[in-house]
């Protein structure tokens, strides 16, 4: 379930620096309507703000 209010686009990769986490869509087409079979992203976090996932315990 998603909230999406809680999604902002932005035009630019480095307009992401002004929030907490981000995705960037590598392989999209912005002048093409029809969305790829496989559609490739990277992750963008404030590694400040993140916890290290080799320290977390349950």
């Amino acid at each position: 379930c998603f909230d999406l209010d809680k999604f902002e686009g932005v035009s630019t990769e480095a307009l992401l620096d002004r929030f907490w986490a981000g995705l960037v869509f590598t392989d999209l087409n912005p002048s093409d309507p029809r969305t790829p079979p496989h559609i490739k992203y990277k992750i963008r976090m404030d590694i400040e703000e993140t916890e290290r996932t080799d320290k977390t315990k349950e």
